[in-house]
């Protein structure tokens, strides 16, 4: 009984930030042009997560909804064909969470990818988590962490009930806010925020560009 009130409490609290920063009401994207945050993005980077952490020609940072569909299918044609498309160690990708409320299992989806990231495995988690969403529902979080090799299954049952393992995720919805970032997938690629998710093909040309530019 404890651990569903923590759990309960956890999320009421998620909810009452998200209400404030105006996560409730999701906008459509921004039609506003793509703008230069090189000299704002240090609140961003505390935020992240870094998946691939090489200091590269290519920097980005996605902020991320696990349950959106926008957001697996991006990954799956875009981000993840960087490996193969790039020389190793060109490019870096973090990640920040922005679980809309569009997507009544967004956060715990969030959580989940936070306490795979105490067992080395945050990286891993969210590919398996993008391609499970459609099981969400089933609350699958222990079984996609055991299959992406997260050993100690005690710590992510405790991990999932403690209030602290939001905290990155509020960070995230703060850093969110402050940039009036209200959709997902939503880029940061070389310190510019794009109006519109780039493109693979875009993505190599700003990579080859910012090499030559070295």
């Amino acid at each position: 009984m404890t651990a569903i009130l923590t759990t309960a409490a956890v999320v009421l609290v998620a909810v009452v930030v998200m209400k404030e920063f105006g996560i409730l009401t999701p906008e459509p994207p921004s039609s506003r042009d793509d703008f230069d945050l090189s000299g704002e993005l240090a609140p961003i980077e505390r935020a992240s997560r870094e998946i691939a952490s090489e200091a590269g020609a290519l920097r980005v940072i996605e902020f991320l909804d696990l349950q959106c569909p926008a957001c697996a299918d991006y990954h799956t044609r875009v981000l993840s064909r960087l490996d193969d498309s790039l020389p190793a160690g060109a490019f870096s990708l973090k990640v920040v969470h922005l679980p809309l409320q569009i997507h009544p299992h967004a956060i715990d989806a969030a959580r989940a990818s936070e306490c795979a990231f105490e067992q080395s495995r945050f990286s891993e988690y969210l590919g398996v988590a993008l391609a499970a969403q459609r099981r969400f529902r089933e609350q699958p979080w222990l079984e996609l962490a055991t299959t992406v090799g997260v050993a100690d299954t005690t710590k992510f049952r405790a991990c999932m009930q403690r209030g602290d393992t939001a905290q990155q995720i509020l960070a995230g919805l703060s850093a969110s806010d402050a940039l009036g970032v209200r959709a997902t997938p939503t880029l940061v690629v070389n310190g510019i925020l794009r109006s519109q998710p780039p493109s693979l093909a875009e993505l190599l040309k700003i990579a080859r560009t910012s090499t030559v530019g070295r």
